[in-house]
């Protein structure tokens, strides 16, 4: 039982394929937790912070619905 060239080559495309729809989403994904201009002052303490209103970072964001 042997595989055959275009086989093989079809292994190699969707694995090419499927690593570059990884790293695609993977970069979207880190686009998103990295909200450029946005930064935690406050080491990552929100209860205690001063700009927790207007924060949009998403440990203010969880911080805010666990203070209502």
């Amino acid at each position: 039982m042997s595989i055959s060239r275009r086989q093989v080559m079809q292994h190699a495309l969707r694995g090419i394929a499927a690593a570059a729809i990884g790293a695609v989403a993977f970069k979207l994904g880190m686009r998103t937790l990295s909200r450029p201009g946005h930064t935690c002052v406050s080491d990552g303490l929100c209860r205690s912070c001063g700009r927790l209103g207007d924060c949009i970072l998403p440990q203010a964001q969880s911080a805010r619905e666990i203070l209502k």
